[in-house]
Parts: structure tokens; sequence; C-alpha cells
């Protein structure tokens, strides 16, 4: 990851593992499923950020704990993380559905999509879901977001930490 084309530090990546890999647990995940689990299991393509290090982690887990089958696109900027992710589910429970796929080709595999992205990438994306029969009701297109924080100078030294780490990640 540090050898792509991205401007990841070490410091950065172990963040953000130690961060998301913190949060992860078997109640925590219950809980964010929601005991949604789909009767009609799709395979559902993701196209991933490369914004962050291990960005894609949270659509992965979406995915899996409602009963899909993930086909992923990685980013150029972070092409190793999420697969090392999934190869240690897999070797855990090898019959979890997790694939990858070149961005291009991944259109004709899916069912549903989850793409996040510049302007340019949501066009495309929704471009290749009207080619490829993808619905309009099985697309979540997520493009640049922008986030705003109010502050009054009542904020904690904790909060105001939880602030930088976020203007610096995000």
């Amino acid at each position: 990851t540090l050898e792509a084309s991205n401007r990841f530090t070490e410091p950065a990546i172990a963040f953000a593992i130690n961060q998301q890999m913190a949060e992860l647990s078997a109640s925590a995940l219950q809980e964010w499923g929601g005991g949604c689990w789909s009767q009609h299991p799709l395979r559902v393509g993701v196209l991933n950020a490369g914004n962050i290090p291990l960005v894609g982690l949270q659509d992965l887990l979406a995915v899996l704990i409602t009963g899909h089958a993930y086909v992923g696109a990685l980013s150029s900027k972070s092409p190793h993380l999420l697969p090392a992710f999934a190869d240690e589910i897999q070797q855990h429970a090898p019959d979890v559905p997790i694939a990858f796929e070149d961005a291009d080709l991944l259109f004709q595999r899916v069912d549903a999509l989850i793409a996040t992205g510049q302007d340019d990438t949501i066009e495309w994306a929704a471009a290749q879901c009207e080619a490829h029969d993808v619905a309009p009701g099985r697309r979540l297109l997520r493009g640049h977001r922008y986030g705003v924080a109010v502050i009054d100078g009542q904020e904690s030294e904790d909060e105001r930490e939880q602030l930088a780490e976020d203007m610096l990640l995000h």
C-alpha cells in the first residue's frame, strides 16, 4: 500500500487499520446489521474509493452481513488492504462470497451497485448501470461530500482531538 500511487503514510495506514479493527466485534456487527438479512441475495458490486486506507471495509461488511455476495473493484490508491482483510475472512469462512474484479468487468457480474467517488466516477458508474440493466433502485451512488463542524469553544480536549483526526483523515 505504501508503494501504491497515494499519499498514505505508514502512521496513517496503521491508524486506519487500528481504528477499523477496534470497532469490529460480533456484537457490533449484529447491532449494525440490525437483523436485516436478504431473502433474495444479490451480487452487489462495490466501486471502492481510495481516499483513505481501508475505506471500503464498511461497504464490504454491509454487503456481507445482509446476506449478499460482494464483488468489489479496488482503487489503485489502496489495492492491497481490503483483499488482505477478505483473505482473512475467507480463511475462517471459505464460503463467504467475496470476489474482486476490474471496474470495467464488475458491471457484467452484479445485480446492484454501491459506488463512491468524484462526479466523473459517479457519472460513469450511472452510465454503466444503465448499460448493464442495474435498476435505479439497486444503486447507491455517493459523490464527494463536504463536512462542516461548528464549534463554540466549549469543546473538551477529547472532542477537539477527535475533530482534528476527522479533518486530517477525511
